[in-house]
């Protein structure tokens, strides 16, 4: 029986790992700000992680560093074919914070500079998988992003029926 998708099959083909970061999870952030990551999560990472920013650029990721250097790949590529994308490339370095591991209760520092851009005063943080890293936003950008996907859903929907006639 085959549990896995195909994109699941490239992905560990492509870097060798099987992840499957999925769930959310709602957390505190304490006041040395760091963020408990569940076991789950934790288990399929191990050590060797790097907390960055994810590649939109919009929320707080934590990579493992297979699939950061994947991500560092793809952005330079990119920018050999339109030098105007640099911006974005110097950014995910900029932002990026190797050799990060996890305490012993499965906590991990956010950076203050990572904080103060996308966490602001929160004490409140969805935790989630994003299939081959994980998300960190705020609780307010969380059930924002929520409302607005419900709002959207059956333009989603109709996006997905149209795609699929396509094939």
């Amino acid at each position: 029986m085959n549990n896995g998708s195909s994109s699941d099959e490239s992905l560990k083909a492509a870097t060798g790992l099987n992840l499957q970061l999925n769930g959310a999870f709602w957390h505190s952030i304490d006041n040395k700000g760091r963020v408990i990551v569940p076991q789950f999560f934790r288990d399929q990472l191990q050590d060797g992680i790097i907390v960055s920013v994810n590649t939109a650029q919009d929320s707080i990721a934590i990579y493992p560093t297979e699939i950061w250097n994947e991500r560092v790949e793809m952005l330079s590529q990119l920018v050999e074919k339109k030098r105007s994308l640099e911006p974005i490339l110097s950014r995910f370095s900029m932002l990026s914070y190797p050799n990060c591991n996890f305490d012993q209760q499965g906590r991990v520092l956010i950076p203050a500079l990572l904080r103060d851009m996308f966490l602001k005063d929160t004490s409140s943080v969805r935790v989630s998988g994003a299939f081959d890293h994980i998300r960190i936003v705020s609780e307010e950008k969380a059930r924002e992003e929520d409302e607005r996907f419900g709002s959207e859903s059956i333009n989603i929907l109709d996006l997905i029926s149209e795609i699929q006639s396509e094939e």
